[in-house]
């Protein structure tokens, strides 16, 4: 099973948590073994209480890391959202681009079409005749 490094860093602190707990409740055991034995229900809700506090500290571990990875995905989200409505505005000014260009290339055509035929010598063949003779001019 492969952890991300938030659990796996949750999962060590309680585990040194639990050990320590249960290194002063062995120390306390004997030493209250040593000096008076009639303290044993009150062993049993140390022991019930340590149980309560080890798990108390799994789920507060579990939860701190979900909450980081949520935040982390959120971030991750909000960038995604951000970088699609960029291309969004990008492909929209591309597309005014080419517009622009298309009309730019369409104006400069119909002004050529336009302009005198002053410098243009239009031939017309005649199918009985070999020999081509200049139309008169526009």
């Amino acid at each position: 099973m492969g952890f991300s490094d938030s659990v796996l860093a949750a999962m060590i602190g309680a585990a040194a948590t639990i050990g320590t707990a249960l290194f002063q409740l062995v120390h306390n055991w004997r030493a209250q073994a040593a000096g008076d034995r009639k303290t044993k229900r009150g062993g049993f809700r140390s022991l019930m209480m340590l149980l309560l506090i080890m798990a108390a500290c799994v789920v507060a571990g579990y939860a701190l890391s979900e909450y980081r990875s949520q935040s982390l995905r959120d971030e991750t989200h909000a960038l995604r959202q951000e970088l699609q409505q960029q291309v969004k505005i990008l492909e929209a000014s591309t597309a005014r681009l080419e517009l622009v260009n298309r009309s730019s290339e369409d104006q400069s055509r119909a002004a050529e079409l336009r302009r005198p035929l002053r410098n243009r010598i239009v031939f017309s063949i005649s199918p009985a005749s070999s020999s081509i003779e200049p139309a008169a001019r526009y």
